[in-house]
């Protein structure tokens, strides 16, 4: 009984050896250059070539003094061979590919996300490329959701002891004021009292909507800070009121007003040149960034937390 597949298929096609030097040569224009490419001999490229040529009956090569070019009949089935690469090339890509991609679910917030996490997602891909990440954001904690991530990076107070991953702090709380380079301020050492004409960026603590009778976890207010920092002279500046720490940011990136700096959210921006230290005092809090795992059984999550962790680490120390 005949090989039907063998019959079928195998009979209807050239040889298929032969296909990498046939492309090798078009590709060189030369059958030395095609030997060196795939490792062989200028003689079995060749010999490759002449039963190809003989499978198809036709010529695809015409010999010159120096190398050698496609015929139209070469040139025509040189189309057709590198197609079929490219098809054989996704196809394995494809096959090479996980059958389901891993994700992590980030709950966090606005200014955290677009200040410090994503300017870093590419290396985390790097070091995971099978992982995929998806963020969750909103202003306030209570809005988050964080019952459906795997991983809650939250502004506030250190959470409340024996739940499960919870409480690992990134960052303490440290806030100092920043403006625009351009900005007309006083000197960043000294007494802030001349802050008074400022304009000052405000960001408001206000109840977070889906709890309207709840305020979220409070961070340091402009009040607080020029208490901190021995400021006795009364507010004559105008006061700008937001309740988005990206927008107070872009504000004061615009020249609008003086804003208070949450390191290390504000620091990339510091580096770029958007903006400047107003002032050298820093009020720093028991507050902060802190990550919590979340009873949700991901695997991929604990690999993400190590690497967020080692990424927080330089930042920590400064």
């Amino acid at each position: 009984m005949s090989d039907i597949s063998k019959t079928n298929i195998m009979g209807d096609l050239p040889p298929l050896a032969a296909l990498p030097a046939f492309e090798a040569a078009a590709r060189f224009g030369s059958f030395s250059k095609a030997a060196q490419h795939l490792g062989s001999s200028q003689p079995a490229i060749s010999q490759q070539i002449r039963q190809l040529e003989g499978a198809l009956g036709q010529k695809l090569f015409q010999r010159r003094s120096q190398g050698v070019a496609l015929t139209p009949a070469g040139k025509e089935f040189r189309q057709a061979v590198e197609t079929g690469f490219q098809v054989l090339r996704q196809a394995t890509q494809a096959l090479r590919q996980p059958a389901t991609r891993a994700e992590i679910t980030v709950a966090t917030d606005f200014a955290f996300a677009a200040y410090w996490l994503l300017p870093r997602l590419e290396r985390f891909k790097a070091t995971m490329p099978a992982v995929d990440v998806r963020i969750l954001t909103a202003q306030h904690v209570d809005d988050l959701g964080s019952a459906s991530a795997d991983i809650a990076i939250l502004f506030g107070k250190a959470p409340a002891a024996g739940r499960r991953g919870r409480g690992k702090l990134l960052f303490a709380e440290k806030v100092y004021p920043v403006c625009a380079p351009s900005y007309a301020g006083g000197p960043p050492r000294g007494k802030p009292n001349w802050m008074a004409e400022a304009a000052l960026l405000h960001l408001d603590d206000m109840p977070a909507p889906s709890s309207p009778d709840r305020r979220s976890e409070r961070w340091f207010t402009w009040a607080d800070w020029l208490r901190e920092a021995r400021f006795d002279e009364k507010l004559r500046g105008r006061q700008l009121r937001f309740n988005n720490y990206t927008l107070v940011l872009q504000a004061a990136i615009a020249g609008q007003g003086i804003a208070l700096g949450w390191a290390p959210l504000v620091e990339p921006l510091i580096a770029a040149g958007q903006l400047r230290r107003a002032h050298h005092h820093v009020s720093q809090s028991p507050r902060g960034y802190f990550l919590s795992r979340t009873d949700r059984q991901n695997p991929s999550a604990d690999a993400f937390i190590d690497w967020l962790e080692g990424e927080a680490q330089p930042a920590s120390r400064g």
